[in-house]
């Protein structure tokens, strides 16, 4: 069986799967598993986008700025709300410049992480050693008319985790960057 423990408060916190090796030897579970850690990775990205948005309200009350931020559904407005905020609280420093590339690389990230949650699983079978085992992809809707774009193998899946592993933490160092500059006294309201 394989197990997802959380402990700690992010950033500062981590996320760990956890099994055996003969877990990861059975080709569906090994695939599950680098999904579901390219996903752990997404989550930590949500939650610095949750970080700047904290950081760029001045409010006495964190909670009424953590309630606005969650009663919006879609990561994508999420965004613009966080991008909106930073715009007008780094407006003429360099870490508005540091922010919109960061920012132009989340929304290519975004393409990534909707493909590994609503792409379908398929499967080709392969004989291997006189057994028959099976080679896992995520793929498009075989049903979508439109034009198809590549299945990601597992290889894919771990670049994509890697990519999304290094933009959680660049997005971590800028929350920290974003943090020393608004509290410099010319910079609070």
């Amino acid at each position: 069986m394989i197990r997802v423990a959380m402990s700690g408060a992010w950033p500062d916190g981590f996320a760990m799967l956890e099994g055996t090796m003969d877990d990861l030897e059975n080709p569906f579970v090994s695939f599950q598993y680098a999904i579901a850690n390219a996903l752990m990775q997404w989550q930590l990205i949500e939650h610095m986008i949750f970080q700047l948005f904290m950081e760029s309200i001045d409010c006495r009350s964190k909670t009424y700025v953590a309630a606005a931020y969650h009663a919006a559904i879609h990561f994508d407005t999420k965004v613009r709300m966080t991008d909106e905020i930073l715009r007008l609280r780094l407006a003429e420093d360099p870490l508005l410049e540091e922010w919109t590339t960061l920012r132009n690389r989340l929304r290519k990230r975004i393409k990534s992480r909707n493909k590994l949650v609503h792409w379908f699983h398929e499967s080709e079978p392969i004989a291997k050693r006189g057994e028959i085992s099976h080679i896992w992809r995520l793929a498009p809707n075989f049903l979508d008319p439109r034009p198809s774009e590549q299945p990601l193998s597992k290889a894919d899946i771990e670049g994509i985790r890697n990519l999304f592993s290094q933009l959680g933490g660049d997005l971590g160092v800028f929350v920290s960057k974003v943090k020393t500059f608004l509290a410099s006294p010319e910079k609070s309201p």
